[in-house]
């Protein structure tokens, strides 16, 4: 057994089986890691409430414990697609995706997150003028991201309402001297 399974009895981690929806307007991170940008945008921004979302247990577990002191954020384990689509219209202020996987080879490029149907989707959960922060390392994923944009009709905003922050894998690019592809999206173009 997994040890970071006994942990979601121990910590109020919200999953399918478990939910919990917001009654106001959030910002939402999607991929929220290890919860880092998550603890710093939730303590520089105590007027807002913060979604983190994780795929993996261990590191829903690491960001919760990291956000625990913290009143305005919640940790889940979801999958983004499927939380959106329990989610009511207009449910975000905003969303945040630092650093999504890539799947950089072309066969697996239909695994990524950011393509049509998630453009389509995060339109209709973000608030008019909501927007969408988007970081990335790989150049053909964010070619892709602003196709998908442009199609949708989404805006671009000049910078992210929110404090900005760089993520570990941002850090880690920049140590690495990889370009960083950085856009913010507007739900009303």
């Amino acid at each position: 057994m997994n040890a970071y399974q006994d942990l979601i009895t121990e910590y109020p981690i919200f999953t399918p089986k478990n939910p919990w929806i917001p009654h106001k307007p959030v910002v939402l991170e999607i991929g929220c890691y290890k919860g880092l940008t998550l603890k710093h945008l939730a303590s520089s921004h105590p007027e807002s409430d913060f979604v983190g979302l994780d795929l993996t247990l261990k590191r829903g577990v690491l960001s919760y414990r990291r956000t625990q002191h913290l009143n305005n954020v919640k940790v889940g384990l979801w999958d983004a697609i499927d939380f959106l689509s329990y989610c009511p219209d207009h449910s975000f202020e905003g969303m945040v995706i630092l650093f999504p996987d890539p799947w950089p080879k072309n066969k697996h490029s239909q695994n990524r997150l950011l393509g049509s149907h998630f453009f389509f989707m995060a339109k209709r959960k973000l608030v008019p003028n909501g927007y969408l922060w988007i970081k990335t390392d790989e150049k053909s994923y964010y070619e892709s991201i602003v196709h998908w944009a442009q199609y949708w009709r989404w805006g671009t905003l000049p910078e992210c309402p929110l404090i900005k922050t760089t993520s570990s894998f941002e850090n880690l690019f920049t140590k690495q001297q990889k370009k960083i592809y950085e856009s913010v999206f507007s739900s009303i173009s």
